[in-house]
This record gives C-alpha cells, sequence and structure tokens, in this order.
C-alpha cells in the first residue's frame, strides 16, 4: 500500500483551486446542456457534452484522490464552492 503525500498548505490550495476549476467548468456545461435541451435544439450534443463533463470530472477527481483524503477534501470543497458560484449566476440572471 503507497502511503500519501504528506498534507500541506500549497497542496490544499491546489486541490481547491483545481476543484473550484473543475466545478465552474462542470456547471457551465450543465448550464449549456440544460439550454440545448430547452432548446429543443440537438439532443445529441446535450448528451455529448452531459458525457464530457461528467466523465471530465470523474477524471479530475481520480487524478486527486492519488494524493490522499485530505487533498480529495480541498478539491471538493473547491467544487461545492463553484456550485454556490454557480446557483448565485442562475439566480442573478432570472
Amino acid at each position: 500500500m503507497t502511503s500519501a503525500a504528506p498534507f500541506s498548505f500549497v497542496i490544499a490550495l491546489v486541490t481547491a483551486v483545481v476543484g473550484l476549476v473543475g466545478g465552474l467548468v462542470y456547471f457551465r456545461g450543465l448550464r449549456l446542456a440544460v439550454d440545448l435541451f430547452t432548446r429543443g435544439r440537438s439532443w445529441r450534443w446535450a448528451l455529448g457534452l452531459t458525457f464530457a463533463r461528467v466523465v471530465g470530472m470523474f477524471g479530475v477527481l481520480l487524478l486527486v484522490v492519488q494524493l490522499g483524503p485530505a487533498p480529495l477534501t480541498t478539491c471538493f470543497v473547491g467544487f461545492l464552492l463553484a456550485r454556490v458560484i454557480a446557483l448565485r449566476s442562475a439566480s442573478e440572471a432570472r
């Protein structure tokens, strides 16, 4: 069994930023997919976009989990922050 890398502030900051950027891309893709679905446009593009964003975020989390549980947690916190930003952006757009 391999040991996890030592947890430091730099790793926490980098993984939080990775989670934030990954989350912003994820939620932007979600918004685009929903727009495509609701406007009745090419459902194939929307389905492909959905697949791409899920696989992309899964890949990011798969890479971060190699660093250990603490970096994964800070990455998830960044992702949750991106969710808050996306929800505020969506509520202001109405």
